[in-house]
This record gives structure tokens, C-alpha cells and sequence, in this order.
């Protein structure tokens, strides 16, 4: 009977879990798979180490829109995508002279073919460049080929072109080609002509050329002013128009956001290097100035290629920017999407392709981005489709957070960030946000211990300074009183030490070891002369060198320290400190025998050594200090390191001349030498460590061959 019982309630619990399974079986097969992964970077506050991580995916690819989907035979190239202030979306297939209007929903409505002017005449549009709908409705098209901005309403109506004005501000020798177009608020319109390094041509509400919007900078080094200097002093007219002379790079797309601000993209910055590409994205003010402030603030940066492990310069060449100021930036080389906020924080990566594009989310050649609502509409010129991007439940979250609390409004949005921290742990905005949050709230080793997790310096800093405050407020007259009877004692010590004449340190060598920090020419003289130099000793101060350096990197304060124990290398530090000291030793001491130097090995290694004690005063003092400093107060510390840095060279200076018997003209260019024959000697143990490693490959080959064949 109970076996009976449980065969009933096992049939029963397998029934009633049939309805979930094919539930979830449901859901799986209607969502996609997302077939590349979502990422953002970890970086510092200054911006300067960059750590790519995963985070769970903001946006997904929902489907895409193809000519099956819109009905036709072919799409022949999709050149741009752009939405409406309704959701209405319009998709430009410049290969064949055609725009597709889609609704909100995504489902066609109508197309247009050619326009049509009320006399009867009839404009084309094809291998037209961009699209774009103004507020009133009306399709401006950068009609490429055709020199002009054709103007149309819905049904294909002629409205008005703009064509290239005659202006004296216009070179004789542009050429108006536009690409792509743009229109703010107040119905100024900006065109982007193809070949143009003077920015965009601005037209006022009456359709009438105003002159050039914005443009690029033209980069250049102290060589090359020198070089226009000379050609504008000395060149004749003829070689000076002969002369290259260095444009800036065009922008590729421009949108305009609410506050009529004009942002601009540029694809590849700098044809010479794939690793940084600077001022690729700008933001003007209506009046055209440039208000990032920095130019080079890298937005995809070629940090991408060491994710994907493929080394290529990246192509940005759409943009857009949605009613929060969240900027959109795609590259073309790696079909990425880059999200950042309005205060150019990095909020996600997604989608992929490099040139490929085989799955829904990825792309061959992507040819421009749009937004509509929270979707994100990416077309592809090659595939000639438009991939619909739709912002997950995560990824709405955190847009929202983060929106708020840029806003300034702390209180509103601390639950969010606590449930993206749950549900993603790689999130570093959510540290940084929560540890504004906490600091605002007065919890402070909340604010510093969040703060530190998410590597934000600045909010660590103000927090810290708070609780500084709070404890000398506490603790001051406790403090001043100690360093009041710590000074008094060590004066009577001293006075007391020097009544009875007796040396504070007994050992001769210990001694002069000690004494060359305040006494460097007294001491040195002895080392050369009496032989109070000590090898054990300067061992000891190299040790203690090397351990105070590994622990000014792993121990310092958080605000002035970039430890990451997973790049940390001790042994790199040993060479960087004993290793230093052992070639300076070598390579002087054969440097200043050929030029009549009189130190010996012994001597030349004493000399530097001691000179490492004020490094090692700093090394220390830093230790104190970064624990109880601000970021604000890093200037105390450079000085406190440029005095000990001058110091020590004062001290190897003032050695070398008491034991080679040196001029200061000769110390200076044996010392120059010695630098020299250091960095020789370095290029000669990685030549022949190079040589040794492919000779031990080869006996390796070699071996492997004779046992196996």
C-alpha cells in the first residue's frame, strides 16, 4: 500500500513539472542566443589602466529586419537607419534609391521610390548616403552622387534641396558630396560633405549657408612646427605649394541630442598606431566649440583587440545619443557597440561580427546605428539587414541607476545599485555609485570600503578626508602632546650623548655608513682612504631597499598606489634595485679606469649603496604618509621625492669624486658613459638570453626528431 502511495506521488509530481519544462523549453527557443559577450572595462580614476571583464548583457539581439521581412527581391546596400520622434523607423537602401518606413512596431508601412515635385518632375536618390527625420516629419536624404540634400515628405513629396552654396568661405576646389545629415531643434541643418576637412555645412531655418560647423584639430609635434616655421621663412612660393601639408580627419556622422549639442564621430584618428585612437567622438555647443575639453579621451579604444586577440585599428563610424545623454558608438573593424553615459563612463560592450557577421548580434560591415526607445538599431551594408538590439531588465537597471544618480539624487537610487551588485558582481559602476551613496550618508567605512572595491579614487578620497578630519578632531591634543615628549627626549638624549663624547654607534664601519647621509664628504673620504667602507652593510641597505620598494608598491595607500597582485613581479623589482646597483657598479668602474680613475670595485659598490638611504628614507616615509594623505595632497609626497631623489645624487656625485680623484666636468661624462655602457650591457644579456633560449629549442627539436623518427 505505501509503495502504491508513492508510485501515485511521484506520477503526480512528474505531471504537474510537465507544464514548467515546456514552459521553459518555450522560452528558450523564442529567445535567442546571444553569440557574442558582453563587457566593459575597469579602470582607475585617472583613466589610465584599463582591465577588460565580463559583465552580465545590457542589450540582446531580438531579430532582424532583411528583405524577406520587408517584402522586397534584394536589398542591393543599406547605407543608414534613423527613427522619428514617433518610433517610426526609416531604412535607407542607398544601393537601390530607396527608403522603407517602418511603424513602431517595426511593420512596414510604405516606401519610397523617387520623389516627386508638384510639376511633375522626379528626383532619385540612389546611392544616397543618409537619412534623417525631423520633428515636422520631413526626410532630408544626403543624396550623394547628386551633389544635394533632397528634402520629401512621407508619401514622396518634393519639399526643397539643399544644394552648394556660393560663398567666398567655400574653397574653388570642394566638392559637395553629402553623406550624412543632421537637424536640430530650432531647424538649423548640418550636412556632412565626403572629402571635407572643414567640418559641417550649417544652414539656417531659411535654408541659407551659414559656413562651416566644427571641424578637426591637425595634431602636430614641436618638429613639426619647427619644419612650417622653416618652410614659411625660407621656402619660395613654388616648393611651399609643392610642400605636404597635414589635414585633419573628416568626421563620418554627427547626431544632435535634446539640448541641440552636436556631437561628431571620426573613424581612424591615428593611421600610425592601432593601439590609441584619440578624439574620435566631440561634443559642440550650438555656437561650435568643442566642450569634452579633451581630446584625447579614447572611446573604443584597441583595448577590444587584446579581448578578441586580434590586432586591427578600429574604425568608428555611427554614433547616436539618446534623451539621457547615454552616447552610442559603433566600430566597424570589430562590429562593436560601445555605451557610455553622460559623463563618459563606460557602461557596456556587445555585439561582434569582425568582419563576419555570421550570427543574429554580429555584423560584416556595419554602416550606421540609431535608437528608438530603449532598441537599439544597428544596419549592416554588407549583410543588408538591420539588427534590432532590445535592452534587457539588467540593462534598463542600470541605465536608470546610473541616470539618477548623475542627477544627484543619492537617495533615490541606492536599492537599484545594491540589486545590480547581486546580480553582477563585474559591475564597477556599481561600487563607484554605492560608494557615493554611503559617503553621502556619512558611512564612511562603507563609502571607503566599496570605494576601494570599485578602484574609485576620487570618492575614496573624499571619504577619507572625512574620517581624517573626524579623527584629529578626536585625537589632536593626544597627538601634539606625544610629538611634544617624543622631541624633548630625543634632545636630552642628544645632550647628553654628546657631554660624555661618546659616539652614538660604536662600529667604525656602521659609523661611516650612517654618517654619509649628513656627512657625505667626511665619509667618503674615509671609505677611500681608511677603509671604512662595508660591503655587508651595503648588502644590507640594498635588501632594504628592495623590501621597502615591494612594500611602498603592495603596502602603500590605495590613493597613491596601482598595486594589482595579479601583474606584480618581485623579481622584476630585484633586478630594478640590486640589479641597478650591480650595473652601475660594473659599468662605471669600467668606464672610469679607461679615463684614469682611481675607485676601486669595492668602493665604486659601497658609494652607490649608501646613496640608496635617503630612496629608502622615501620609500618609508611614503609608507606613512600615503595611509594618511588625500589625493589633493600628492604634492607633499612629490617634493618628499624629488628632494631624496636629488639627494642621492648629490651623494653618488660627491663619492665618486673623493674615490676616482675626479673633476666634476670629468664625473659628469664618465657618469654619462657608465649610463651608456649600462644600457649596452642590458641589449647584451638580452641578445644572448634570446640566442640561449633558441639554442635550447633547437637541441629540444633536434632530440625530439632523433627519438622519434
Amino acid at each position: 500500500m505505501k509503495c502504491f502511495k508513492r508510485i501515485i506521488a511521484f506520477l503526480a509530481v512528474v505531471l504537474l513539472s510537465v507544464p514548467m519544462l515546456l514552459a521553459e523549453a518555450s522560452t528558450a527557443l523564442d529567445s535567442p542566443e546571444i553569440s557574442y559577450e558582453s563587457y566593459t572595462y575597469w579602470q582607475d580614476y585617472a583613466g589610465q589602466e584599463k582591465k577588460a571583464v565580463y559583465i552580465k548583457p545590457m542589450y540582446e539581439p531580438s531579430f532582424a529586419i532583411d528583405y524577406k521581412y520587408l517584402g522586397a527581391e534584394e536589398l542591393i546596400k543599406i547605407n543608414d537607419v534613423c527613427t522619428d520622434k514617433d518610433g517610426n523607423v526609416y531604412i535607407l537602401d542607398g544601393g537601390a534609391g530607396v527608403v522603407y518606413i517602418l511603424d513602431n512596431k517595426y511593420q512596414l508601412v510604405s516606401k519610397i521610390e523617387v520623389v516627386k515635385s508638384t510639376d511633375g518632375e522626379e528626383y532619385y536618390f540612389d546611392n544616397a548616403g543618409g537619412i534623417f527625420v525631423n520633428d515636422e516629419g520631413a526626410i532630408l536624404i544626403a543624396n550623394t552622387d547628386y551633389e544635394t540634400v533632397l528634402a520629401t515628405d512621407k508619401n514622396g513629396n518634393y519639399l526643397y534641396e539643399l544644394i552648394l552654396p556660393e560663398s567666398n568661405i567655400i574653397p574653388e576646389d570642394f566638392t559637395y558630396s553629402p553623406i550624412k545629415v543632421a537637424e536640430d531643434s530650432r531647424g538649423y541643418i548640418y550636412v556632412l560633405s565626403q572629402g571635407s576637412f572643414y567640418g559641417a555645412l550649417l544652414y539656417s531655418p531659411d535654408n541659407e549657408f551659414l559656413g562651416f560647423f566644427g571641424a578637426n584639430n591637425v595634431a602636430s609635434t614641436i618638429g613639426e612646427s619647427i619644419k612650417a616655421l622653416f618652410t614659411e621663412l625660407f621656402m619660395t612660393n613654388e616648393k611651399r605649394a609643392l610642400s605636404d601639408s597635414k589635414l585633419p580627419y573628416q568626421f563620418v556622422d554627427l547626431v544632435v541630442d535634446g539640448s541641440d549639442f552636436v556631437y561628431t564621430v571620426t573613424g581612424v584618428t591615428d593611421s600610425s598606431s592601432i593601439e590609441v585612437q584619440t578624439g574620435q567622438v566631440k561634443r559642440f555647443n550650438p555656437g561650435g566649440v568643442s566642450v569634452f575639453g579633451n581630446d584625447d579621451f579614447n572611446y573604443a579604444d584597441a583595448t577590444v583587440s587584446k579581448v578578441l586577440n586580434v590586432t586591427k585599428a578600429q574604425d568608428l563610424l555611427g554614433i547616436a545619443v539618446d534623451d539621457k545623454n547615454f552616447v552610442y558608438v559603433i566600430d566597424s573593424t570589430y562590429g562593436r557597440i560601445f555605451v557610455y553615459d553622460r559623463e563618459n563612463q563606460l557602461l557596456c560592450v556587445f555585439g561582434g561580427g569582425i568582419g563576419r557577421g555570421e550570427t543574429l548580434g554580429t555584423f560584416s560591415l556595419p554602416s550606421a546605428i540609431a535608437l528608438n526607445g530603449d532598441d537599439v538599431l544597428v544596419s549592416d551594408r554588407e549583410l543588408n539587414r538591420v539588427t534590432i538590439f532590445k535592452a534587457t531588465d539588467y540593462g534598463k537597471l542600470v541605465m536608470n541607476a546610473d541616470d539618477v544618480i548623475i542627477s544627484g539624487h543619492y537617495d533615490k537610487c541606492k536599492e537599484d545599485w545594491l540589486k545590480i551588485m547581486s546580480l553582477d558582481k563585474n559591475n564597477q559602476l556599481a561600487y563607484k555609485s554605492l560608494a557615493k551613496i554611503y559617503n553621502s550618508e556619512e558611512k564612511y567605512d562603507l563609502a571607503l570600503d566599496y570605494a576601494k572595491q570599485g578602484y574609485d579614487k576620487q570618492t575614496y578620497s573624499l571619504a577619507f578626508k572625512s574620517v581624517r578630519r573626524e579623527f584629529l578632531a578626536k585625537y589632536f591634543p593626544i597627538i601634539f602632546i606625544g610629538i611634544i615628549v617624543l622631541l624633548v627626549l630625543v634632545i636630552i638624549w642628544v645632550q647628553r650623548r654628546s657631554k660624555q663624547e661618546k659616539k652614538p654607534v660604536k662600529n667604525i664601519k656602521l659609523n661611516t655608513m650612517l654618517n654619509s647621509l649628513l656627512h657625505p664628504f667626511n665619509s667618503f673620504d674615509r671609505v677611500k682612504y681608511k677603509n671604512e667602507g662595508s660591503c655587508k652593510l651595503a648588502f644590507v641597505l640594498i635588501a632594504v631597499f628592495y623590501c621597502t620598494t615591494v612594500l611602498k608598491t603592495t603596502a602603500g595607500g590605495f590613493l597613491f598606489t596601482d598595486y594589482d597582485p595579479a601583474e606584480f613581479n618581485a623579481f622584476l623589482t630585484l633586478i630594478q634595485t640590486f640589479g641597478f646597483v650591480l650595473l652601475w657598479t660594473v659599468a662605471n668602474w669600467a668606464v672610469c679606469t679607461l679615463f684614469g680613475g682611481i675607485g676601486k670595485l669595492k668602493e665604486i659598490f659601497v658609494v652607490i649603496s649608501y646613496s640608496l638611504m635617503p630612496l629608502i628614507i622615501y620609500n618609508l616615509l611614503f609608507l606613512g604618509l600615503s595611509h594618511f594623505f588625500v589625493a589633493n595632497e600628492v604634492g607633499f609626497l612629490t617634493v618628499f621625492n624629488v628632494i631624496c631623489l636629488l639627494y642621492a645624487g648629490i651623494m653618488i656625485t660627491v663619492g665618486s669624486l673623493k674615490i676616482h680623484d675626479f673633476s666634476f666636468g670629468r664625473f659628469v661624462g664618465t657618469a654619462l658613459l657608465s649610463l651608456f655602457g649600462m644600457v649596452v650591457v642590458v641589449f647584451l644579456i638580452f641578445i644572448t638570453a634570446t640566442l640561449v633560449q633558441q639554442l635550447g629549442g633547437f637541441i629540444v627539436t633536434l632530440i625530439s626528431e632523433i627519438i622519434y623518427s
